[in-house]
């Protein structure tokens, strides 16, 4: 049986030198359970799994999204500008579940490392300020 999802999963690992075991630590998910994923020995795990990998590994959601099959992988046949355009969109989505979870206390991963108390509050008032700024432009 073709792994396409766990074989991206342990490229995408080993290319940020993450192993096994920081990788569960980083999810909250057991290093077994991450092994059998890679290997093909479990089914595709639900969405919120793969977003806590995929976030862990700092990689883009949506290409992960495509190799579990949640997202179908078209060819659109549209302009470089136009997927440009779309890459842009999914990045901005991206970057709003990272606010929504911010906000919500969830756990933060950016650039691969675990956000504390304190990069969260400064983000948060970074946030405050921005939309300040931008208020008194309008």
């Amino acid at each position: 049986m073709e792994n396409e999802l766990g074989q991206f999963i342990r490229n995408k690992r080993k290319g940020k030198n993450i192993t096994l075991m920081q990788l569960a630590k980083k999810t909250n998910l057991s290093q077994p359970y991450l092994s059998q994923i890679e290997n093909g020995k479990r089914d595709i795990p639900k969405p919120d799994i793969i977003n806590k990998i995929a976030s862990a590994l700092d990689i883009d959601s949506y290409e992960i999204m495509v190799k579990a099959g949640y997202i179908a992988s078209v060819k659109t046949g549209y302009s470089r500008e136009f997927e440009d355009l779309l890459t842009e969109e999914r990045k901005l989505i991206e970057e709003k579940d990272i606010m929504f979870q911010l906000i919500n206390n969830e756990r933060v991963y950016l650039d691969g490392k675990l956000l504390n108390d304190c990069d969260r509050k400064k983000i948060i008032e970074y946030l405050k300020l921005f939309c300040q700024i931008a208020n008194k432009e309008t």
